[in-house]
């Protein structure tokens, strides 16, 4: 993430594994989330982000906003369980990214603040049941 934000490359993975993103390139990818976006949701809280997006731009929420076009097989992960098995990764975290993705969470969480945008309310402004 920090390198799709800040390198003026078309496919930034193409360099994986190296070059590796400096201190900086991380301070400027969080500025860049910061100043850059009108908008950050979060993956992991779809529905939250969706409704969060319509209360911040208008439209009406659809229930196609909500379909899972990407199923990925769950059928042996519990409900608390992603599906992904971590363990190759063997404790490994991402250093560089991880600062990215928590500013996005923050951002996200301030935004939902400010619109007051909560499983409730997302309920009521995205209510299906006479559709």
């Amino acid at each position: 993430m920090v390198k799709q934000l800040t390198w003026d490359v078309l496919d930034p993975c193409a360099s994986f594994p190296l070059p590796r993103p400096k201190s900086d390139d991380v301070s400027l990818a969080i500025t860049v989330l910061q100043e850059g976006f009108a908008f950050v949701g979060i993956t992991e809280q779809w529905a939250l982000s969706v409704c969060l997006f319509r209360v911040m731009f208008g439209g009406q929420c659809l229930a196609s906003d909500f379909l899972d076009t990407r199923p990925g097989d769950l059928s042996n992960a519990s409900e608390s369980d992603s599906g992904y098995d971590t363990g190759d990764l063997q404790g490994w975290t991402d250093v560089w990214d991880r600062p990215v993705y928590d500013e996005a969470l923050s951002i996200f969480a301030s935004a939902r603040k400010v619109y007051g945008v909560d499983d409730t309310s997302c309920a009521a402004l995205c209510d299906f049941s006479d559709s």
